[in-house]
């Protein structure tokens, strides 16, 4: 409460000191209105000139009052509405503080009572217990159900591709052996192989899709594919194999 009185008084103190300069002010404007006494006809030019720079510099002189009248009511304006805003809020706190609810403490004729009543004569109290309106258990809610794991995928890659030049009944044939490795968890096969005979140019001779058929390839484990091609080309070299998973 000290602190408070002695902020209301610092405020009203700044309210009168800017209401002393307002009316400084306005006996300023006062005296610059009033009216400058006529000088004779006969005097000179240069007392003209004196009388129009008079009046130019009191032209000048009122507006610098008014800016200055205009800057103290803005200050003076700003205080009182600061001031408003901090008795609202000390009567906010105020109103809060009193809605609060107090509890009154137990008496000593309460306590003596209590402390004289025997075991016997307490009330058991019961252990509370979860139970619907009929009187029934109250079912728990079950647990969300675990949602469940990722499928686990193969994984496949190409590990080689030999091949073997073979003499059979039919005639000469190229045995082609492609390794294939599954580095996934998943059981499966691939889709595809794309076969190509290059010669020495490193060129194209012909090419065949080759569709993967039979077992499939456990996981962490790798399987060898087997194809043969009768009556290669005469200038084959080499083979180069591609993969669809």
């Amino acid at each position: 409460m000290a602190t408070q009185t002695q902020e209301n008084q610092e405020i009203e103190q700044a309210i009168e000191r800017l209401s002393q300069k307002m009316r400084t002010v306005s006996d300023a404007m006062e005296l610059a209105r009033t009216p400058v006494k006529k000088k004779p006809a006969n005097q000179n030019k240069a007392s003209k000139r004196k009388k129009y720079r008079f009046s130019v510099v009191s032209i000048f002189k009122n507006l610098l009052l008014l800016l200055l009248f205009s800057g103290l009511s803005y200050m003076l304006a700003s205080l009182v509405a600061v001031y408003i805003e901090k008795v609202k809020s000390q009567n906010n706190t105020e109103t809060t503080a009193l809605t609060e609810p107090v509890v009154a403490p137990n008496t000593s004729s309460e306590i003596n009572t209590s402390e004289g009543t025997s075991e016997a004569d307490r009330p058991a109290f019961l252990a509370p217990t979860i139970a619907d309106t009929d009187l029934n258990p109250a079912i728990l809610p079950k647990a969300p159900p675990i949602a469940p794991a990722p499928p686990v995928m193969a994984d496949f890659a190409l590990k080689e591709a030999n091949y073997q030049l073979v003499d059979t009944e039919l005639g000469r044939a190229l045995d082609i052996f492609i390794t294939v490795v599954n580095r996934g968890g998943g059981v499966g096969r691939p889709r595809l192989f794309e076969i190509e005979l290059i010669n020495k140019q490193n060129q194209q001779l012909m090419a065949w899709p080759m569709a993967v058929a039979g077992d499939e390839v456990p996981g962490n484990s790798e399987k060898v594919y087997k194809t043969r091609l009768l009556e290669p080309p005469a200038d084959f070299h080499n083979i180069r194999v591609s993969m669809q998973k």
